[in-house]
């Protein structure tokens, strides 16, 4: 009996079980336009901030403890300015130490060579033996290795106490300290941030639906809010392969190509591309829009009245109505405004006026 009901329930997905008449599935009503493209012209501009196009975070080579510092943030500083110190007593007890042994290997080479010399003599005057002659020669090598690995070891000695002093790589200016004096620090440890001023970028964040109009080497205009948004000349430099996590937006920078020493790092700018004039299609409600995997799609139905997804390409969004696509439409496609989330690939449906 239990096989029976199963039986006919398990076929009553095609066929009535009273009646044997299989059951019809309507095709899902939905709202639809069907779209007409039209000129537009589109460009981005976004806020940005000035940066240094070159910026570092020095570090010491060894680990101490900061005994002096010698800039502050904001100095202008030169290549090989001293900008910090090091308590540099231990290394240079380590370096006396190391002088001490050299001296000590120098003193042994000089006397193994004195008395390689008297066994030649004595060997001559077959006075020593050949295998004692070759055992002072042995003496001399080792005490010549001695030595060159003791002065290895002043070099090296040498080399860690020059690194007490932290001194600038190029000429800039500092934007961050990161210690301050009596702090302990690490080998490798940042101690500060300097910029290279002298080449400067805009820095904006581009979001993911506006990333398809821009690329590297568009020339852009800039204009600097603190100097009376006076207008400079730049390009795309550089854009981030990867979106930021957080914001989902690109970073992408700008080279300023007139820059004059007036803009400092820091100070707010515009960034603006040149308009371009595309076809587009009309405005669409948001609830056409169907997002999967950080991409965009509309439903769009076919000559067989059944749905597929179609990619489109945002530029353009009015949060409270409407949102606007550059591509992936035609003239005449006819699209799905509401109800989008019912719907399948493939999904016959009965359009409504």
């Amino acid at each position: 009996m239990k096989r029976i009901i199963l039986l006919c329930l398990s076929g009553s997905v095609l066929f009535g079980c009273s009646s044997g008449e299989p059951v019809v599935v309507k095709p899902r009503p939905v709202v639809t336009e069907v779209i007409s493209l039209e000129k537009g012209s589109f460009g981005v501009e976004l806020s940005g901030e000035v940066q240094a196009r070159y910026a570092s975070s020095l570090s010491f080579q060894v680990s101490g403890k900061i005994n002096k510092r010698y800039v502050d943030v904001g100095a202008r500083v030169k290549k090989g300015q001293l900008l910090v110190e090091l308590d540099n007593r231990d290394y240079q007890l380590q370096l006396e130490q190391a002088q001490a042994k050299y001296n000590v290997a120098n003193a042994n080479v000089q006397r193994a060579k004195a008395d390689l010399t008297r066994f030649e003599t004595l060997m001559a005057e077959n006075v020593v033996s050949s295998s004692q002659f070759e055992s002072q020669l042995n003496i001399t090598r080792v005490a010549e290795a001695q030595l060159n690995e003791a002065e290895s070891a002043v070099n090296i000695a040498q080399n860690r106490m020059n690194y007490t002093r932290l001194y600038a790589n190029e000429q800039g200016v500092i934007t961050q300290l990161l210690v301050e004096e009596g702090q302990v620090v690490a080998a490798g440890q940042g101690v500060l941030d300097l910029a290279r001023p002298s080449q400067k970028d805009v820095v904006i964040q581009v979001p993911e639906g506006q990333l398809q109009q821009i690329k590297v080497n568009d020339n852009v205009s800039v204009e600097i809010w603190a100097l009376n948004n006076k207008t400079f000349n730049g390009h795309i430099r550089e854009i981030s392969p990867k979106a930021d996590k957080v914001t989902r937006t690109y970073a992408t920078k700008v080279t300023l190509d007139d820059a004059d020493e007036n803009i400092e790092l820091g100070m707010t700018a515009r960034v603006r591309t040149e308009k371009v004039d595309k076809d587009v299609s009309v405005k669409l409600p948001l609830t056409a829009i169907y997002t999967q995997e950080n991409k965009t799609y509309v439903w769009v139905v076919g000559s067989d009245n059944t749905v597929q997804l179609k990619p489109v390409q945002v530029v353009a969004d009015n949060i409270q109505e409407k949102i606007t696509v550059s591509a992936g439409l035609q003239n005449g496609d006819r699209v799905v405004l509401a109800g989008i989330h019912r719907l399948h690939a493939g999904q016959t449906v009965r359009l409504m006026d």
